[in-house]
């Protein structure tokens, strides 16, 4: 099983995560993304059995409005495994 989320951290920053709760070793592409319009990616995140990883997003792009998290396995690298959205992501707080 993987999870996904974009939260806000207690300093009010914008937080991508991704955890392996699977068994094996996973590797995976995350992709941010904004009307239809990719914002950033990280190309390959590499988890271990129960690891996780956290990534501040940048603030310079973060749009006025929704917020898409798209994650993708490396086994099949084309069709999304796991997607989060966040409206209003430049609010603080």
């Amino acid at each position: 099983m993987t999870q996904l989320w974009l939260v806000r951290d207690v300093n009010g920053t914008l937080q991508a995560g991704v955890a392996n709760d699977g068994a094996r070793t996973s590797t995976y592409r995350l992709v941010l993304e904004s009307g239809g319009r990719e914002l950033t990616e990280w190309p390959e995140i590499v988890l271990q059995p129960g690891q996780t990883w956290r990534q501040p997003v940048p603030t310079a792009i973060l749009p006025e409005a929704d917020l898409r998290a798209v994650l993708y396995r490396s086994e099949d690298p084309l069709a999304p495994y796991r997607e989060v959205r966040i409206s209003d992501p430049g609010a603080q707080g």
